[in-house]
């Protein structure tokens, strides 16, 4: 009987060890199984891309030729402005030169340095200085501006014209130099529009 029951003893504990490995077994087949089955994600919403053409630059207005001119000079002195002239007044540019151009509507653009006299023995001087200042203002800005030169004075004096062109269209720039007359120290623009 001793033999009987120790073997019963030896057989339960290779009964008990079976069961704990098969039980152990069965836990780590589920917890792998648990553990490798991919687990549901909620999608996540990806942003929707709406096809929203970019947005077409607003063309700049074009300005007007008239408008175009009176922007290149505008800075450079205080004008005044004279949109109703009618006729060009060439001083002594020989009026041929201004002959091949159609007629048009024409503005003068003019700066006076001795509309009131000079009361002053230094006015003259001063005045001959700016007016100067501003040819030359002037020029550079024809030439910077692509305005090409045509035509010049076609005689010695006080009054000057000389001829411009740019894209098929006249512009006059007249000067003049006499001092001693109440009025005779101008600079003017004249252009057609």
């Amino acid at each position: 009987m001793s033999f009987n029951h120790t073997n019963q003893k030896g057989f339960a504990n290779i009964i008990l060890v079976v069961v704990i490995v098969v039980l152990a077994g069965v836990v780590g087949y589920f917890a792998f199984v648990k553990k490798s089955e991919p687990i549901a994600q909620q999608p996540t919403p990806t942003p929707t891309q709406t096809n929203t053409p970019a947005p077409t630059p607003t063309p700049a207005p074009k300005i007007s030729w008239k408008e175009e001119v009176l922007n290149q000079f505008k800075g450079l002195t205080s004008w005044t402005i004279d949109e109703n002239v009618s006729d060009w007044r060439p001083l002594d540019l020989d009026p041929s030169q201004l002959a091949k151009y159609p007629k048009g509507k024409t503005v003068m653009l003019s700066k006076a340095f001795n509309e009131n006299g000079f009361s002053n023995p230094g006015d003259s001087e001063k005045a001959v200085s700016e007016q100067s200042a501003l040819e030359s203002s002037i020029k550079t800005t024809l030439n910077k501006n692509g305005w090409k030169f045509i035509a010049g004075p076609t005689e010695g004096g006080f009054y000057h014209g000389y001829l411009y062109e740019k894209n098929g269209k006249p512009l006059l720039l007249g000067i003049g130099t006499r001092d001693a007359v109440t009025g005779g120290m101008f600079i003017s623009l004249q252009f057609q529009y």
